[in-house]
């Protein structure tokens, strides 16, 4: 996992590497960025199972 090229001369480069994005969203999309920390990263939440998951 990464982070996608924002130039264009460089997101041709590396076009192979990344798959095409279908659906782009917003944070709004999700519920806005307070339930979106509530949800995945508070403490014990999905960010915290999956860590733990790829641990053992």
């Amino acid at each position: 996992m990464g982070f996608r090229p924002v130039n264009l001369a460089i997101a041709k480069e590396t076009e192979g590497t990344f798959p095409q994005i279908k659906t782009i969203f917003k944070a709004e999309d999700l519920g806005a960025w307070d339930e979106i920390q509530a949800k995945f990263f508070d403490e014990g939440t999905i960010f915290d199972k999956i860590r733990a998951k790829k641990s053992t």
